[in-house]
């Protein structure tokens, strides 16, 4: 768990405990009140990994493979040293069919 989801774990167990309100805990959460009944009822449910992000361990959709990564770094360093992020992300383009 990071340090953000043990906070959340604390003051909603100090809810559930009765020692503070739902609003005073999403207040202090920095989350609404209804997102805060989200996050309760997710404890209570599933226990202390209902806190946790759900994309946590999984790959970004978004990352390239590493082949292509590869390729632009070694095209950074060889063919296109004296470019700046924009001329060398308009010749990746242009160029080599990199979008």
């Amino acid at each position: 768990m990071s340090q953000k989801e043990r906070q959340r774990y604390h003051l909603l167990q100090m809810v559930m405990d009765g020692k503070s309100t739902l609003k005073d805990a999403g207040e202090r959460m920095w989350v609404s009140y209804r997102h805060a009944k989200r996050l309760k009822k997710k404890l209570i449910n599933e226990g202390a990994k209902g806190l946790i992000h759900g994309n946590r361990g999984r790959p970004s959709p978004k990352a390239l493979n590493r082949e292509l990564t590869e390729r632009i770094i070694e095209l950074s360093l060889n063919k296109y040293t004296n470019f700046n992020d924009t001329h060398f992300t308009e010749k990746l383009k242009e160029e080599e069919g990199i979008t």
